[in-house]
């Protein structure tokens, strides 16, 4: 025996007996044995390649936060203290209308900048309210209402769950609303944890509930799987019944906990007692293993593409499609550029302090918003 990991990620134990029918003297496979073992290899190869998949994406998210997280906070701290010197040095110079606009205009964007991976205290928010022409408090509202609109479209996109837009998410009892939908549709869902500030925290945090539902989904298919073998009106045996009779107890008792390691260790448990007598089952009960098997190999397919889908993974997506190494390489060039844009922000404060720099400031500031204005006319060309 040896152990691997199942689709959840969890370590289980594997016999070395594959599941699979092998010909017995010269006797050929049945269209349906073929099928059967056609089925299994495509689910082992399908899990091993999901394993294989989400194993390389945790440890790319572990040194992409371990790597990036630290380098974007302190850029951020160090974008708001550049919003700050600005707003001192409009004070100190005399400046048009335009140059004022555009100064603006470089204090908002390095604010929202930085709220991005910072939350503002009392002070700094504040300080934005005091450039804007709308508050924090309305800007927050304003990402809390995309991040909805993502959570939606990410439920209706994993379980088909069409949701009204409007639906409230504002207090307590909405989100308790949705999730007692979820519930009746996946078997119940957790209680909401607290929510965050930031526009970054409050979607990863409204994601990740929603990621949550995948596994809810995973045990019920797990359940339905067991039940089309392990029915006791499917057996005719009377042995066989009595000990299916068991088993779909225990089924029924983990599924009804939401206890997904008993689950799949009864799975496996079954799975591996039928190998032993795989080449003597009758045609018909092949079909409904064959029936199920289709099903799973449906369930893993989609579990495979859903991967680079899953909110989890959101901000190492664009490193998903090269290999461990190059996606390392590629992090790091990441890490290079934000301790390049700490040094060019760093820069730009120091020089701010300095008397006489009125022109320094001006060549800043419009650079900026010709940027800004670049961003905006193709913002998929920045």
């Amino acid at each position: 025996m040896n152990k691997q990991l199942n689709l959840f990620g969890e370590a289980e134990i594997q016999a070395e007996n594959k599941l699979i029918i092998s010909k017995k003297g010269k006797a050929q496979l049945s269209k349906n044995q073929i099928l059967f073992n056609k089925l299994t290899k495509r689910i082992e190869n399908l899990e091993q390649s999901i394993d294989k998949e989400t194993e390389k994406c945790e440890a790319l998210l572990k040194f992409h936060g371990a790597k990036i997280q630290p380098a974007l906070v302190k850029t951020a701290n160090l974008r708001f203290d550049l919003a700050m010197s600005l707003a001192d040095v409009s004070y100190q110079y005399k400046f048009g209308k335009n140059q004022l606009a555009k100064i603006n205009d470089t204090i908002l964007d390095l604010c929202t900048k930085a709220f991005q991976f910072i939350i503002p205290s009392p002070e700094q928010e504040a300080f934005y309210n005091n450039w804007s022409q709308t508050s924090y408090k309305e800007e927050l509202e304003y990402q809390e209402k995309e991040t909805k609109e993502t959570v939606f479209d990410f439920l209706n996109f994993m379980f088909g769950m069409d949701i009204d837009p409007d639906t409230p998410m504002d207090t307590d009892e909405d989100i308790n609303n949705l999730y007692q939908k979820m519930g009746e549709q996946f078997g119940g869902f957790e209680e909401p944890r607290e929510r965050k500030k930031t526009k970054k925290q409050l979607q990863r945090e409204e994601l990740a509930k929603a990621e949550e539902a995948i596994q809810k989904k995973s045990i019920r298919s797990i359940y339905i799987t067991l039940a089309k073998v392990l029915h006791p009106d499917t057996e005719k045996d009377p042995v066989l019944k009595l000990e299916k009779e068991e088993l779909m107890k225990k089924v029924t008792v983990a599924f009804e906990e939401k206890d997904l390691t008993t689950l799949l260790k009864l799975e496996m448990e079954w799975v591996h007692k039928e190998t032993e007598h795989l080449e003597t089952l009758s045609d018909d009960k092949l079909k409904i293993y064959i029936s199920a098997l289709k099903q799973q190999v449906a369930e893993l397919e989609q579990k495979k593409y859903s991967i680079s889908q899953n909110p989890r993974y959101s901000d190492i997506v664009p490193f998903l499609s090269y290999s461990e190494t190059h996606a390392r390489t590629y992090i790091n060039e990441g890490v290079k550029h934000e301790k390049q844009s700490c040094d060019s922000l760093k820069h730009f404060l120091t020089e701010f302090k300095k008397p006489g720099k009125k022109k320094v400031i001006m060549e800043f500031v419009t650079e900026y918003c010709e940027l800004l204005d670049d961003y905006y006319e193709d913002p998929f060309d920045f």
